[in-house]
């Protein structure tokens, strides 16, 4: 996202400016528009790049994916690819985390080989204790 700052006429015929966070120049001019019912625009200027989008506006690319997603089946590549992310981006939007299937793999990817070195471990032990006793 990037933040656009919005030169205006006022209602009072002054020039103003107000800051709008969108994808493109062009959202940020509709979203100004939708907002204040104004036409006349003087400027648009982009102050700065990678601003974290609001909620509202994470939640509605949510629904504009799953849109998208929907047309495909878990038997496909991209279904399949895909399958269990929108709940965790829907959690991730409410409760600000960063979760990702991704890290969900490698930490249970990361435990389970651990926990297969300690049963190797332990199966080790065993043999010797058998042996011994």
């Amino acid at each position: 996202m990037n933040e656009y700052r919005i030169r205006f006429i006022n209602s009072a015929d002054e020039t103003d400016f107000d800051v709008v966070v969108e994808r493109s120049e062009e959202a940020a001019i509709a979203a100004f528009r939708k907002a204040r019912s104004m036409k006349e625009i003087c400027g648009v200027e982009m102050v700065s790049e990678y601003v974290p989008p609001t909620k509202d506006q994470e939640r509605e690319a949510l629904e504009q994916i799953r849109a998208v997603l929907s047309d495909f089946d878990v038997s496909t590549g991209i279904g399949a690819a895909f399958y269990g992310c929108c709940p965790l981006a829907e959690s991730n939007i409410e409760t600000d985390y960063v979760d990702s299937l991704k890290d969900f793999y490698e930490s249970a990817k990361w435990e389970a080989d651990r926990l297969r070195r300690q049963v190797k471990e332990l199966k080790l032990q065993l043999a010797d204790v058998q042996r011994q006793g």
